[in-house]
Order: C-alpha cells, then structure tokens, then sequence
C-alpha cells in the first residue's frame, strides 16, 4: 500500500491538480538546456541549463515537479496566477503558518510549503528555492533593503604576493 502523502491529506484537490500536471509533464522527455544563457525569473524561471543544475545540485529528474511545487507555493501566497490559483484558499487554509502576506515570498516557507505540501525532497526545495532567489535578483525583483556601509566593501583584483609581485591569476595552490 502506498503511504498517503502530506500534501494529499491537508490540501486534496490542490495536491491531486500538481500530481496530475507533474504526471503529465513527466511523460514527456526532461531536457536540460545546453546553452549557458542564464535564466530570469520573469521569463525562463521554469527552464534548466545544465549548467545551472549542476551548479545548484539539482536533480534534474525532479525539474517538472520542483518547477510546479514552487508554481503552487507562489500561487499560494498570492505572487502568481498559475495554475493552482484556484486552489489559493484551501491552501491557506491547509498551510496557514506558511502564508504570512498576501505576495508575501519567504525563501524559508517556500521550502516548506514544497516539502510539506507537494512531497519534494527538502533539499531539493532548498536548492530550487535558491535558484529562484538569485533569478530574482538578476531579473530586478527582488532589491536591496538596506544600503550596504562602505567600509564592508574590500578591493577586488589580483592579489600581490608578499614580494610586492602581481600574481599571474593561474591558480597556483598558493594561499596569495
């Protein structure tokens, strides 16, 4: 007999929809992409170079359904109108301690609601999570809160060797 998941004990309708569409995406081959593009969260947040799985440490056999788990954490919360939006109050009904605000994204309740509700690995959550993160931030979403004091920003470049040398930028094994 197979265990009854999380998700389909508290949220039903909403956890039958994301097995379904994760089934129906699954029949169809996963492909990675091969370019080394990166992806943005407002226009290629569901596609996986395989530079960035491997990056990132995600399985790419879990892609459809970390894409859809988290497709469902943001509709959830309001951010999105996918496909469980309608699902929006059974969902924050079921998962209340993981709606904080409407649009209210926290990387931490993301990761939790796509364990607890969707059955996804935590880790894999974790590291899908961080994914779109830092998608956000290259796509302009998500700003800096707070203005960074200049004395925590250090000089950049090549770093001299106690002889006053310039290092040839080789990775030699040198600690300078």
């Amino acid at each position: 007999m197979t265990p009854v998941a999380n998700g389909a004990r508290s949220s039903p309708l909403a956890y039958q929809r994301f097995q379904t569409l994760v089934e129906e995406s699954n029949l169809f081959t996963i492909v990675l992409r091969e370019d080394i593009d990166l992806t943005a969260m407002d226009a290629t947040s569901d596609d996986l170079p395989a530079l960035e799985a491997w990056v990132y440490g995600i399985d790419a056999r879990l892609r459809n359904a970390l894409a859809l788990a988290h497709a469902r954490y943001t509709d959830m919360i309001g951010w999105t109108e996918g496909p469980f939006a309608d699902f929006r109050t059974e969902e924050r009904d079921a998962f209340a301690s993981l709606f904080r605000a409407e649009g209210g994204y926290v990387a931490d309740d993301a990761i939790a609601f796509m364990t607890h509700a969707c059955d996804m690995p935590r880790t894999q959550a974790a590291l899908w999570v961080a994914r779109a993160l830092v998608q956000m931030v290259r796509s302009g979403m998500v700003e800096n809160c707070v203005a960074t004091a200049d004395w925590a920003y250090g000089p950049v470049g090549q770093k001299s060797r106690p002889d006053g040398t310039a290092r040839s930028g080789i990775d030699d094994g040198l600690p300078y």
